[in-house]
């Protein structure tokens, strides 16, 4: 299943979730404001959270595979010259 689609379905599950719950609230507007507003900054600052940890994961793969793609480039310089060495 496509990513996105996961991302859709998941935001509007979440949108009619929120409907609801707001509908059946048994509590005053202006509280209800007030808890979303706090866990909507709870959910961004735990997306934030996830987002950088990624693009740490990310950076740490990148830098992974550039040390390796080095080493094989090095590697293969290294028999190259031994062949040529060794057919002179």
């Amino acid at each position: 299943m496509n990513t996105l689609k996961i991302w859709v379905a998941f935001g509007i599950g979440m949108a009619a979730g929120a409907a609801v719950a707001l509908m059946f609230a048994p509590q005053s507007g202006e509280r209800t404001r007030r808890q979303l507003k706090r866990r909507m900054k709870d959910a961004t600052d735990g997306l934030q959270d996830t987002v950088e940890e990624l693009g740490s994961r990310v950076e740490s793969s990148i830098q992974r595979g550039c040390k390796t793609a080095a080493e094989t480039v090095k590697a293969g310089a290294n028999w190259a010259v031994d062949q040529v060495v060794h057919a002179v």
